[in-house]
């Protein structure tokens, strides 16, 4: 996912004007973490209600990193004409923001065009992110805006079920999911 790079660039401080982002990190899930979430008390989902409400945004894209030194999840939010990053702490909750931001106007083409198909989006995120759960009936990990091949924007949400990871695109207007994949 695009929103990823952006997410891990800001996280790290990297990003600066006119950045182009090209390299896609590998930001799913190990066995180890998957196990980690499955006993991390805040899920998914209320991470992405905590982000939003205490970011005053739209959560974008949210990855999981449990099982470290703390169990976070790394958020990243739409805000004000600005992409910030923040952290909410798996177990307490505790919402936490970066002091890096990049306005919009600073990012590719192609990523603003993923923030303005999320502030078209008639569903938030946290909306994908229930519809893949009761679709699958696991756990979400991590979740984000992608732009699929054709151009068709998606929110796809990797989830953890029976050992097994899934990834499950849903329609941002519609709520249907539109393909599901094993990872």
């Amino acid at each position: 996912m695009k929103s990823k790079a952006i997410l891990v660039a800001l996280g790290a401080g990297l990003l600066t004007a006119g950045t182009a982002l090209a390299a896609e990190p590998a930001l799913k899930l190990d066995r180890a973490e998957a196990a980690a979430l499955h006993s991390a008390p805040i899920s998914l989902a209320k991470a992405i209600a905590i982000a939003a409400r205490q970011g005053h945004g739209k959560v974008m894209n949210i990855v999981s990193r449990p099982g470290g030194p703390d169990d976070l999840y790394v958020v990243t939010l739409v805000a004000d004409g600005h992409i910030r990053t923040a952290t909410v702490d798996a177990v307490s909750g505790r919402f936490v923001p970066s002091h890096t931001s990049l306005a919009v106007r600073q990012v590719s083409r192609g990523e603003r065009a993923d923030v303005t198909a999320l502030d078209a989006a008639a569903r938030p995120l946290s909306a994908a992110v229930a519809i893949a759960v009761g679709y699958t009936h696991g756990k979400a990990g991590d979740a984000g805006l992608e732009t699929l091949r054709g151009g068709k924007v998606a929110y796809e949400v990797n989830v953890l079920k029976d050992g097994a990871f899934y990834d499950v695109w849903v329609d941002p207007t519609s709520g249907h999911v539109i393909e599901t994949a094993t990872s």
